[in-house]
């Protein structure tokens, strides 16, 4: 009977011990927060389009609709060879409703070290599905939209982000522990970021006016430029400037100095991108098909162009690992509802386009 005690004893410590080693070997991308499964911690990827694409040190992911039949948006994966695919095992799925493993079930990013989710009018952590904030509608508002629901949300950087509500009818400033620091009800229509600098605020508003707002006051005054209205702002995420196009010019603001100077006519007042330390520009013919895809430094001068990356429309193209990466519905394909993701390195070399595999 006791050596039946003791045999027991030995059984239950061996356990532990494997059941710790199971405990310790576990995968440490659980712990970072990357549900994705690849290897390394998750970042955002630059898009002023729109947010949600994600990567890794292993993949990218791409946050898209690729079906024809659903709104619903997917998550693409794509690796380091440039293989584009769903991210879904299920042999036989249609990749058009809820079973598929690929469709999101909300919108992630990371934010101050972790990752979030937000759908309808919530955010939640990823990791816990705790609700950390929760939109309503201003009082200022109520009578222009009925909807609580988030549209668009933009990381500014590691302690603020920017929630625009529904019908662009307002925004909000929200710091790293998601309280409201600054709400406006005139965002603008065209590309809606913002910019931290010194203590301030910075945003181009729905008539085209760059606004500068002081935090610890709130109170907001139009920056006068001496530009009329302006169409489109994109800050330098780590700097002092913002740039800016009225309708046929660009220009580079200085938050440091104040000073405002014309770079470049020959770039698109559209179709641009900052990263980096430069502005990416596509270059368009009369039928809306890309001619050339241009590189330009932050004083207007011309690094690099190329003919060849047709498809690579910079405005809503995603920067990740290093390249730029945009999908689109091949409209020539015999094939119906085919994706391809277009693909260039951020120099502007290795173009190249590959098939969304389903």
């Amino acid at each position: 009977m006791k050596s039946k005690k003791v045999v027991s004893i030995m059984i239950i410590f061996f356990c532990s011990i494997i059941l710790c080693s199971c405990v310790k070997n576990t995968d440490n991308r659980e712990k970072k927060g990357n549900i994705f499964r690849g290897k390394g911690q998750l970042h955002n990827a630059k898009c002023i389009y729109k947010d949600g694409t994600l990567y890794d040190d292993e993949y990218t992911y791409y946050l898209y609709s690729v079906s024809m039949n659903t709104i619903k948006e997917h998550y693409v994966k794509i690796d380091q060879d440039n293989n584009a695919y769903l991210d879904c095992n299920l042999a036989s799925c249609t990749h058009t409703d809820e079973s598929c493993h690929a469709i999101a079930d909300a919108i992630y990013f990371c934010f101050n070290g972790k990752l979030y989710k937000y759908r309808d009018n919530i955010v939640l952590s990823a990791e816990t599905e705790k609700m950390v904030y929760h939109n309503t509608i201003p009082d200022m508002v109520k009578e222009e939209t009925d909807s609580p629901d988030i549209q668009k949300l933009y990381v500014i950087d590691e302690e603020h982000l920017l929630i625009v509500g529904s019908s662009l009818a307002y925004a909000k400033l929200l710091d790293k522990d998601f309280n409201v620091l600054y709400t406006y009800t005139d965002p603008g229509q065209y590309k809606l970021w913002g910019k931290l600098y010194d203590g301030r605020f910075y945003y181009v508003n729905f008539v085209g006016s760059l606004m500068e707002v002081e935090l610890d006051t709130g109170t907001s005054r139009e920056v006068d430029l001496g530009l009329g209205m302006t169409k489109i702002m994109m800050p330098d995420d780590d700097g002092e400037y913002i740039f800016l196009s009225t309708t046929h010019t660009f220009y580079k603001y200085s938050l440091k100095t104040q000073e405002c100077n014309e770079i470049n006519e020959q770039l698109n007042w559209w179709e641009f991108m900052v990263y980096d330390g430069y502005i990416y520009n596509e270059v368009f013919n009369n039928d809306n098909s890309t001619v050339k895809v241009q590189i330009w430094d932050y004083d207007g001068n011309l690094v690099f162009e190329t003919k060849e990356a047709k498809h690579m429309y910079i405005d809503r193209a995603h920067i990740a690992n290093g390249k730029l990466y945009y999908i689109y519905s091949n409209q020539e394909s015999d094939e119906k509802g085919e994706f391809v993701m277009a693909i260039m390195n951020l120099d502007g070399t290795g173009y190249t386009e590959t098939k969304v595999l389903k």
